[in-house]
């Protein structure tokens, strides 16, 4: 395709250039090729090349685009090439997923957070066990708050309302 074309005619050294069409990719909503330009700088550049915002612009475009499973694994990538994303970024993803029943994946990125020391937050830990209660797992609702506290995260009364509702629907 013409992404992998651009990829392969950049400069390796030119970051700034992979990272402005990053973010004219995420402006126009063109997902599919935000991913091509992601495997392609990776497979032509390697871990030398580290465009500063491509992962961020590639993860938001996959989430704008309803793509949580693609936004996964720009992060695995991401983190792969030991590049962390902003915090926010990794609440975002956390958000997407659980708003759409996926707390199975958000406790994926939660586990990738912990191993690449990203800060985890309330708001991850409110959003996962929404959806567990939303899905009545009480079990997984448990195992989120214990987990939650184990991180040094005072549970506020949306935690403990989700538990609830979990543990009422089951």
């Amino acid at each position: 395709s013409s992404v992998v074309s651009l990829v392969t005619a950049m400069n390796p050294g030119n970051a700034t250039a992979c990272d402005e069409l990053a973010r004219v990719l995420r402006k126009t909503r063109q997902w599919k090729s935000m991913l091509m330009l992601v495997e392609g700088v990776e497979s032509s550049y390697g871990s030398t090349f580290q465009p500063k915002t491509m992962y961020q612009n590639a993860l938001y475009c996959c989430l704008e685009a309803n793509k949580g499973d693609h936004a996964v694994r720009v992060l695995q990538s991401c983190l792969n090439k030991g590049i962390k994303p902003p915090m926010q970024t990794v609440d975002a993803l956390v958000h997407h997923l659980s708003k759409r029943l996926q707390w199975r994946k958000a406790v994926l990125v939660l586990d990738l957070s912990q191993d690449n020391g990203i800060q985890r937050t309330l708001s991850m830990y409110n959003n996962i066990l929404s959806a567990t209660s939303k899905t009545n797992d009480y079990v997984q609702s448990k195992v989120v708050l214990n987990r939650l506290k184990r991180d040094g995260i005072q549970p506020d009364n949306m935690s403990y309302n989700c538990v609830l509702a979990a543990c009422a629907s089951s």
